[in-house]
């Protein structure tokens, strides 16, 4: 994990995954959900990369996200709506539980390796651990890596 609130963590997982909307499940936090993130693809069609290779991230517009819940429910790219890397802000759910969800729309099917998460930017709030689904073009939302948690950000 990152050593403060506004370094990024870049998460890769175990297997790429091809599809086109991200869905971050947060499974445990610091503080409060509060998270920015972005995604770590590849155009498809393209060559499977290599394990070393380096990674092209993505950070989609506000308007490419969606959220379960938003405090002071704020509008998207608003307030506490604003969830991409380097925002003012930061997303904040409405409620502490683990059915809150951030979801970012890549724009086309692309080949997923991965996300990049940072805390929210003024305060010392950030989700510690994850899931992450992914749909495909039939609309099917896939557990990644077989549902693992991830490691997101943390205090030193």
């Amino acid at each position: 994990g990152n050593q403060d609130r506004q370094s990024r963590v870049e998460t890769r997982f175990a297997s790429a995954v091809v599809g086109q909307v991200v869905r971050i499940r947060p499974i445990s936090w610091s503080g409060y959900i509060a998270m920015r993130a972005g995604l770590l693809v590849w155009p498809i069609p393209s060559p499977p990369p290599q394990v070393q290779e380096q990674v092209p991230s993505v950070n989609p517009p506000e308007a490419s996200r969606s959220y379960s819940s938003v405090w002071n429910n704020n509008a998207v790219g608003t307030g506490f709506a604003r969830s991409m890397l380097d925002s003012a802000q930061g997303w904040s759910a409405a409620m502490n539980n683990m059915q809150q969800w951030m979801q970012i729309d890549a724009g086309a099917t692309m080949l997923i390796g991965g996300v990049i998460t940072q805390g929210r930017r003024e305060l010392n709030q950030w989700v510690t651990s994850f899931t992450v689904q992914v749909q495909d073009a039939s609309g099917a939302w896939a557990q990644v890596d077989g549902g693992a948690i991830f490691t997101g950000n943390s205090d030193a």
